[in-house]
């Protein structure tokens, strides 16, 4: 809150705001309160709902928490869910069967609706492959496909995020922003896995960051 004050006393400006892994319902009013101070026409909101995974929540997340996070979901341009965290901002049950492609379609539409006009759909494994489906209204959905390497990967969807909020924020558009990112995210593991870095760690992007 300090922080936020003296920003607002020094009128500073942002052209793009990402969110993150937030931890409480207090966490989460912090960050509505910082966007409607500091969101203006030209800035761009980014909201990574970092919620769980595998039809799961992450323990920290109760209904509570949950009911929060969709308060931030009018304020997001992008919004990076993964399948799970999509399922439980739209209040569905999550698909334990292998998800089609009209039934993304619905669920990014449902959730552009209530907000943001970008959707990435993150991490969708379907056999050897990950899949992620992006959605921007009036266009036609895109499938971003990159091989599956190894066991999952802590942090690979905060990866995905950032590189997607840099890349739009320098003049990308979303789609080839998804694009970037899914094939930075991918050499990334390859390399991770080549020096045998435990999945835990996440992902060693550092010798790759020029290349952003």
């Amino acid at each position: 809150m300090i922080i936020l004050k003296h920003n607002k006393k020094m009128k500073v400006s942002f052209d793009g705001i990402a969110t993150g892994f937030l931890g409480s319902e207090r966490q989460i009013d912090i960050v509505i309160d910082f966007i409607k101070t500091f969101k203006k026409k030209h800035t761009f909101v980014l909201v990574d709902p970092v919620m769980g995974d595998h039809g799961k929540l992450y323990p920290t997340y109760t209904t509570a928490m949950q009911d929060k996070m969709r308060q931030l979901i009018p304020y997001a341009t992008i919004m990076t869910p993964n399948l799970t965290e999509l399922c439980a901002l739209l209040e569905v049950p999550y698909p334990h069967d292998i998800i089609n492609r009209d039934e993304l379609i619905e669920m990014c539409r449902q959730l552009s609706n209530l907000g943001p006009q970008m959707v990435v759909v993150t991490g969708i494994s379907i056999g050897d492959e990950i899949i992620n489906f992006a959605y921007e209204q009036g266009k036609e959905p895109a499938i971003i496909k990159v091989k599956r390497i190894g066991d999952d990967r802590s942090g690979t969807g905060d990866v995905i995020s950032g590189v997607i909020a840099g890349s739009y924020l320098n003049g990308l558009n979303f789609y080839q922003c998804v694009e970037k990112a899914a094939n930075f995210a991918s050499r990334c593991i390859e390399y991770s896995q080549a020096v045998g870095a435990h999945n835990h760690l996440g992902l060693c992007f550092e010798p790759f960051l020029k290349e952003l």
